[in-house]
């Protein structure tokens, strides 16, 4: 049976994983803001993430899992959907393309790197589905900014 610590905020780190009870406790304490986590370290402002580390640049990361240097969403434009392995895709007000750990500056690049890295598989057809998504959430929401700088929004 594995033996964890767990912190006030219900995270978790397991010694084994980490090495030593001390490696395990310094993982806890390097947590900041975050809850019901399990073996992350270096992290902050995330929830129910699993085997992350050095995520301190990441703003609110939900349901990770073996993240390493994250960096920030600006602001978050779109939520879109999870993909079925759990990586959450995210586009930000400056039209970066944010999915688990992979940043990427526009559609375009994101688009380029799953057609290279999972053509024709069943989760790079998904993830082409999820930027897709993600293209059309966003000229709607900028025919709707432009409805509404002429004030004819419904």
């Amino acid at each position: 049976m594995t033996e964890y610590l767990t912190d006030k905020n219900g995270n978790r780190a397991s010694i084994a994983y980490f090495g030593s009870e001390k490696a395990a406790q310094a993982a806890l304490d390097s947590l900041i803001d975050c809850r019901d986590c399990t073996n992350c370290e270096d992290c902050r402002n995330c929830a129910d993430c699993r085997n992350c580390e050095d995520c301190k640049y990441c703003m609110a990361c939900t349901d990770c899992t073996g993240c390493t240097d994250c960096r920030e969403v600006e602001t978050s434009l779109i939520i879109g959907p999870t993909r079925s392995d759990g990586y959450q895709f995210v586009m930000s007000n400056t039209g970066s393309v944010h999915a688990g750990c992979h940043v990427f500056e526009n559609l375009e690049a994101a688009r380029k790197h799953w057609d290279e890295k999972r053509e024709g598989d069943p989760l790079g057809i998904e993830t082409l589905q999820i930027l897709d998504y993600l293209e059309t959430r966003q000229k709607a929401m900028n025919q709707i900014d432009a409805l509404k700088k002429t004030g004819r929004e419904d």
